[in-house]
């Protein structure tokens, strides 16, 4: 924001909603901006429910914190690279259009797909590989993921359990029934291809806004 007052947040969250839509909640701190009457007034034209954390508490804003650190992280690093030359709001804008559209999810989704989607992406479903037993079960939904292993709930079970990740096969069935433009990623070959797709759009975008940088550095003498 510019400022810190009641006008600058009404301003700043009027061009949020204005490209994303206003929410139906927003909570914030309790920072003299947010617990004017006049925002308090403006939420509710909105028909935006506010809260606000509290007081004294800085992990009530947990969330906020740890996307401000990743967001300080990204900055940090492609100020010695693809923002090398940029302004603090050029950096900034270059770090946000990473995070949202260029960083991909295992359905093929980014932050702005997710942020917009109208059905919701169920928890997946896999088959396993039991290496006790030799036997394929399931499926069972997918809990959590870390490197080379998943974690999946059998439904017969008392408590989740990890499994390597090459024993396990995705349903297609796992995804929204509207997902027709985004296959399941079942092979090592596709999921190969989806990383390369990913390069090339970063690599295509970092070669767009290097053109441009140079066209507002070097302008046409006439």
């Amino acid at each position: 924001m510019t400022g810190e007052k009641a006008r600058n947040a009404i301003s700043h969250c009027l061009e949020a909603w204005t490209a994303w839509g206003n929410p139906d909640s927003l909570k914030t701190d309790n920072g003299p901006a947010y617990t004017t009457k006049f925002f308090q007034t403006f939420c509710q034209t909105m028909q935006v429910g506010h809260t606000t954390g509290l007081p004294y508490n800085p992990q009530g804003q947990g969330i906020v914190k740890r996307v401000h650190r990743t967001l300080k992280e990204l900055i940090q690093k492609q100020k010695e690279g693809i923002a090398s030359g940029q302004t603090p709001k050029g950096q900034l804008s270059l770090a946000l259009f990473t995070l949202n559209f260029l960083i991909l999810d295992a359905h093929g989704r980014s932050a702005a797909d997710r942020h917009a989607a109208t059905t919701p992406i169920t928890n997946a479903e896999v088959k396993w590989k039991d290496v006790l037993t030799d036997e394929w079960r399931g499926p069972d939904p997918v809990i959590s993921r870390s490197r080379g292993a998943i974690c999946v709930f059998p439904q017969n079970q008392e408590n989740p359990i990890w499994v390597p990740e090459r024993l396990t096969r995705r349903l297609s069935s796992a995804l929204p029934k509207d997902e027709t433009t985004n296959p399941t990623i079942t092979t090592r070959n596709e999921q190969r291809n989806l990383k390369l797709s990913e390069r090339k759009l970063v690599h295509e975008s970092r070669a767009t806004i290097k053109t441009i940088a140079d066209t507002d550095c070097c302008p046409q003498q006439h």
